[in-house]
């Protein structure tokens, strides 16, 4: 008898786990997604092609967030909803992109109905990873976390060897830019990423699978060395500053933090990161007159990408249409929309990109000053939920990869916020940082409880 009673309550929570990592799954599909690929489909002709197939899909990704959020009413029918915001984190940010939500419908100044997605899908992320915490369920952040790797890597993957092989064939000496990234263009019905992005979700994968190495056996692991190198070798190739310095994050805890042979740390950097960057100034075009990013002319290239001509605007729009309590989500494509249309001559840099390119910028122009104190709260809890970790709860000697990565992610993603809209704009950069705090806290948490993994 107990032991079915045993069996029942496992296959309960394993239904839960499943459920809820189904409706993860299904909000990270949706990144990116808007209200004109939703309307796509109504205009597209019915064929057997897999041009219509990925136009249907992409359709339906707008809607995915309202499925969930529907799906989750039912699930949470019968909670005790105190419960369910018992972790500040969490509820700081389902705060966050309610508000925008609140305030959109009063002072925005476009409506697009992909603007109320993207909040509703901020908030119902953090409002899943909440629920996992209260129904305690052991596996949700190791599995969320992989099968996130695994969603973004396959398609990393894909569009880095595809602007490799086109540097190849055309050949230029550097990645970052390529036909491929075009942002006048589609990759699978969508925009092209941002090499920046690219690079972002390149370096998080090889992080990942540096650390996993050492499970592997050796002819696996020679593979994955190769992988690696390969990885680097696009990387540099990519020229992206944000990845470089997120290279030196990663540097600095594999030197200063892991537990390993020191001589075995120095030729693993030596064979896996710094050969492929001379591989690669040997290999690829050298009589291509394309500058790199890095360096010029044996010089440190110190120009600017244009990031502080759109913060200098950003202050400018604020003072001038007074902004105090935000334009809801995406505040900074709706101003710099509307400064666009008044503007004859507008400056260079937002002719590329409508992203003010920092986060705590993003916050003020989407949530005013409630969006910008939440994102200083926010930011503080992650550097001392990574402190509690690293230096009082010793986490490296667990010698585990998810706990390596998460180390790294947070502060990798905090410093890329600085540089792009990050972690206070639903994108990848938030998907990743929400499931790091996760795996950190869950960590913490059960060191403080005297729970043993």
């Amino acid at each position: 008898m107990l032991m079915i009673k045993s069996i029942k309550k496992n296959l309960i929570y394993n239904i839960r786990e499943y459920l809820l990592l189904s409706f993860s799954l299904l909000i990270i599909l949706s990144i990116n997604s808007s209200f004109l690929d939703a309307q796509r489909i109504f205009d597209t002709k019915f064929d057997m092609s897999i041009n219509y197939f990925i136009t249907l899909f992409n359709s339906a990704r707008f809607f995915l967030p309202f499925l969930v959020f529907l799906m989750l009413f039912v699930y949470v029918k019968n909670f005790n909803y105190i419960k369910l915001f018992k972790n500040s984190f969490f509820l700081f940010f389902i705060l966050y992109f309610l508000y925008q939500l609140l305030v959109y419908n009063k002072f925005h100044m476009q409506h697009d109905w992909s603007y109320i997605q993207l909040a509703m899908a901020g908030c119902i992320f953090s409002l899943i990873c909440s629920l996992s915490i209260v129904e305690n369920l052991k596996y949700f952040s190791k599995y969320l976390f992989i099968i996130t790797i695994i969603t973004f890597s396959l398609f990393t993957l894909y569009l880095s060897s595809k602007i490799l092989i086109l540097a190849i064939e055309n050949g230029d000496k550097y990645l970052y830019w390529s036909n491929a990234l075009d942002p006048s263009k589609q990759t699978f019905g969508q925009a092209n990423l941002r090499v920046t992005g690219l690079s972002r979700t390149l370096l998080i994968f090889f992080v990942f699978l540096f650390f996993l190495t050492q499970k592997f056996n050796k002819i696996i692991k020679i593979l994955t060395y190769i992988v690696l190198f390969l990885s680097i070798f696009i990387l540099y190739g990519m020229q992206s500053r944000g990845a470089l310095i997120g290279l030196i994050i990663f540097l600095v805890i594999y030197l200063f933090f892991v537990n390993e042979f020191y001589l075995k740390k120095v030729l693993k950097i030596f064979f896996l990161i710094i050969l492929p960057v001379i591989v690669y100034e040997n290999s690829m075009n050298k009589h291509d007159k394309q500058q790199g990013r890095y360096l010029s002319d044996n010089k440190i290239v110190k120009n600017s990408s244009g990031r502080i001509d759109l913060w200098k605007l950003s202050f400018n729009l604020i003072k001038e249409h007074k902004i105090i309590l935000g334009l809801g989500p995406q505040g900074d494509r709706q101003i710099f929309d509307i400064y666009q249309q008044n503007t004859i001559q507008t400056i260079e840099s937002i002719k590329w990109s409508t992203n003010v390119s920092n986060g705590y910028i993003y916050s003020y122009l989407s949530a005013g000053i409630v969006g910008f104190c939440i994102a200083l709260i926010v930011t503080m809890i992650l550097v001392k939920e990574v402190f509690v970790a690293v230096i009082k709860n010793k986490i490296f000697k667990k010698n585990r990869s998810l706990n390596y990565l998460s180390v790294f992610c947070i502060l990798f993603l905090i410093s890329r916020t600085v540089f792009e809209n990050g972690l206070f704009f639903f994108g990848i950069d938030y998907i990743f940082i929400l499931i790091s705090y996760l795996n950190l806290y869950i960590f913490n948490d059960n060191l403080k409880n005297n729970i043993t993994k």
